[in-house]
């Protein structure tokens, strides 16, 4: 028994027989929707690449723009450079050349209502010892993906938006 690509007769008609059989084996490309914000700017410093890699990839995953610093010299170099660029600060506790909490007395200096979140990886006693006076969220380490990024649309006061892409 044949197929009704194979009874189409004609020279002319292979090629149309060929491309409309490799066409219906394809699947249809599906619409893939994702939530995405809207391109705020976070300063991140992370002295540990893995930390702060990571955190970055899943930020910019977000729609999220990430300027990485590895200790606080840097992080105070590129903030001060730029002051009205950021949106918010997400810095470790512990770093090289000082402390999240030094870091942000000095930003804070310069825009008071800078929204700002701490990480650390220690345990609730000393995290809370090291806690800003300001009440300044912190993020434990490890964290999920879907913890930073809702813990930072939250402070930043962004919802996402719905962003439709066509896989081909």
């Amino acid at each position: 028994m044949s197929t009704p690509e194979q009874q189409i007769i004609g020279v002319e008609n292979i090629a149309v027989a060929c491309t409309w059989h490799s066409l219906r084996a394809r699947p249809f490309p599906a619409a893939e929707q994702e939530q995405v914000f809207t391109g705020k700017t976070i300063l991140l410093v992370e002295d540990e690449r893995f930390v702060r890699e990571s955190a970055a990839l899943i930020l910019t995953g977000a729609g999220y723009n990430v300027v990485v610093a590895n200790n606080l010299p840097e992080a105070w170099r590129l903030f001060f450079d730029q002051p009205e660029n950021y949106d918010l600060l997400l810095t470790d506790m512990v770093l090289p050349g000082g402390s999240g909490r030094d870091l942000l007395q000095k930003i804070k200096t310069l825009r008071p209502g800078l929204p700002a979140m701490l990480m650390t990886g220690y345990g609730d006693e000393i995290a809370h010892s090291m806690q800003y006076p300001d009440r300044v969220p912190c993020l434990r380490k490890p964290f999920s993906a879907s913890d930073l990024i809702g813990r930072i649309a939250d402070l930043i006061g962004e919802r996402p938006v719905t962003r439709i892409a066509i896989g081909m």
